[in-house]
């Protein structure tokens, strides 16, 4: 679904008054009040999200989970 982030979608998460998150592989998204976004960096890192001002889907996996 083009409309939703999707687990496997790559994406940039923004903050207020902090540092930006750039295109990060989606592992979870929230299900629930006080759920984080689990995310991958390009570096292997593991980022839990909660708060933050903007996600940018940047692009969806295609056939066979390839971005």
């Amino acid at each position: 679904m083009k409309e939703k982030i999707e687990i496997g979608d790559r994406v940039n998460v923004y903050f207020i008054g902090a540092d930006a998150i750039f295109d990060c592989e989606v592992l979870y998204t929230p299900c629930a009040t006080g759920d984080s976004w689990r995310l991958k960096s390009k570096k292997g890192e593991i980022i839990y999200v909660q708060m933050y001002e903007t996600i940018e889907l940047l692009a969806k996996p295609r056939a066979g989970g390839v971005i």
